[in-house]
């Protein structure tokens, strides 16, 4: 009995010590290109005073949880989603400094974008301005933006 008691207390301290580590979902291959990235490590980043224009977050569900990626982009360039992100983006931001139109009427990114966004972004892209924009998503072009103004969120 004793034996039995001493094994069930070192499988409990086990699971803490594991649960006790931040985790990413890694059961969802990300696209290539995207690392894994935590709803914290995003919201960190997006308060802090750094310019990280070339990088966008985006995750599938609502602010920012999910599974979520963060990927450097080249400016002027399209960058054409894939799965887990393809049509289900629950929330999106450039990083401070940038600015990104993305597309939702088309399979690649139009002239004109649908949906332009600046940071600190989108925490809920599925109905944001009445439209679920999140569900409709197909690519994002991204640019430098100095003359934006760095918002924060509250």
């Amino acid at each position: 009995m004793k034996s039995f008691a001493a094994a069930a207390l070192s499988g409990l301290s086990f699971l803490s010590a594991v649960s006790a580590f931040p985790t990413v979902n890694v059961d969802v291959g990300l696209p290539d290109g995207f690392q894994p990235i935590t709803r914290v490590e995003i919201q960190q980043r997006l308060a802090s005073n750094a310019t990280e224009a070339d990088r966008i977050f985006v995750c599938t569900g609502e602010e920012f949880y999910g599974t979520c990626g963060m990927k450097v982009v080249d400016f002027d360039q399209c960058t054409t989603l894939d799965a887990p992100f393809y049509h289900n983006v629950g929330s999106f931001s450039p990083g401070n400094g940038g600015y990104c139109r993305i597309t939702t009427s088309a399979n690649s990114c139009t002239q004109e974008g649908d949906l332009f966004i600046e940071p600190p972004g989108v925490n809920n892209l599925r109905w944001y301005e009445d439209v679920n924009w999140g569900s409709n998503i197909t690519s994002f072009e991204c640019q430098n933006c100095e003359a934006c103004q760095l918002k924060r969120r509250v």
